[in-house]
């Protein structure tokens, strides 16, 4: 599969799981009731979870004011959250891929190197080496089987 595809894959799945995560924190934000109890001490409590089994749960009217209700505003901020969250991964895989293509790259060029030399070790009719005074010297049978040996094991280690 293309990269393109494959990234283009995860966006969708990125964003059905956004969209999933969204609609499910609308419905529980607006499916679940509002709790009230007192404590042994006498105090009265509310919240959206029960603490014990004798609790009574009451009806509460959403007002149309311009402010958001405190569950419906602590509901953007978790989703807003969860999208910053999701940004985020989106950028690290971003940047892995991005890493995992120059290490292919890379890997690449060096078993196309690694291979040019092998041919060309093969190919040619003699090895020389330079000297301290820049004169060729001719390797010996020995030497240009180490370089083929060095230049195979190059290969077995690039060209995977």
């Amino acid at each position: 599969m293309s990269d393109f595809k494959t990234k283009l894959m995860r966006q969708v799945i990125a964003l059905s799981i956004m969209l999933l995560f969204a609609w499910l924190f609308s419905c529980t934000t607006h499916a679940t009731g509002i709790y009230k109890w007192v404590d042994s001490r006498g105090k009265v409590h509310y919240g959206d979870k029960p603490p014990a089994k004798t609790v009574e749960e009451i009806e509460i009217e959403a007002k149309s004011s311009g402010a958001l209700p405190a569950n419906e505003a602590e509901r953007r901020a978790r989703q807003r959250r969860l999208l910053n969250v999701f940004q985020e991964e989106r950028k690290a895989a971003h940047a892995r891929s991005q890493q995992e293509k120059q290490r292919r790259a890379r890997t690449q060029r060096n078993c196309n190197l690694a291979r040019d030399r092998l041919r060309n070790l093969h190919r040619a009719a003699y090895l020389y080496d330079l000297d301290e005074q820049g004169e060729r010297v001719i390797l010996s049978d020995q030497k240009r089987e180490k370089a083929i040996s060095d230049t195979q094991a190059a290969i077995n280690r690039w060209c995977k």
